[in-house]
């Protein structure tokens, strides 16, 4: 008896004492420093580094105490916080171009027939790898999608540089084509 509520203190204990070098991942700092690199990389890791990367781009930055480089004024902050989100696009980009290239079948041989249904599907998660890694490129340059207009009578309307657009159901009456 005596030995079992030793090992249920021990118990208690251990669980007590574990987590405490743990602490909470919240800073885009932090999760960046989650991202890492294989030797070989296989898709899972690819995919790891990727959600690590995004989780990054939607967390607040940390304090400028600790951010990785030396900050003295605002100035470099604001430095600091556009090249810091830049490179972590452009680690993304890196990422979904690496995954799409491992699911690029980039040539179609004789033998490939009886798996031609699973190739497909391989080129389309490429392809959408490739536009994902095309949409981190525009946010990384900060290229134009799209503008936003809203009018005085609450209608709206979105116009991409194409000349496509989307609008409230009102909104393409402020629409001027010609």
């Amino acid at each position: 008896m005596k030995f079992f509520k030793i090992a249920a203190f021990g118990i208690i204990l251990l669980t007590h004492l574990a987590p405490l070098n743990a602490y909470y991942v919240t800073y885009k700092e932090q999760y960046y420093r989650l991202y890492h690199l294989h030797h070989i990389q296989y898709p899972d890791d690819t995919m790891e580094n990727i959600y690590w990367l995004e989780k990054a781009m939607q967390a607040d930055f940390a304090n400028p105490l600790y951010a990785m480089a030396f900050i003295e004024d605002e100035t470099q902050w604001e430095k600091y916080r556009y090249l810091f989100n830049m490179h972590i696009n452009l680690k993304l980009i890196e990422q979904y171009l690496f995954l799409g290239n491992k699911w690029n079948k980039r040539q179609a041989y004789f033998y490939n027939a009886p798996w031609k249904e699973q190739n497909l599907e391989s080129l389309e998660t490429a392809e959408t790898c490739y536009r994902t890694a095309l949409y981190y490129w525009n946010a990384a340059t900060g290229t134009e999608i799209a503008s936003f207009i809203s009018f005085d009578d609450g209608e709206w309307i979105v116009i991409t540089p194409d000349g496509y657009y989307n609008a409230s159901p009102k909104g393409d009456q402020h629409l001027n084509v010609r």
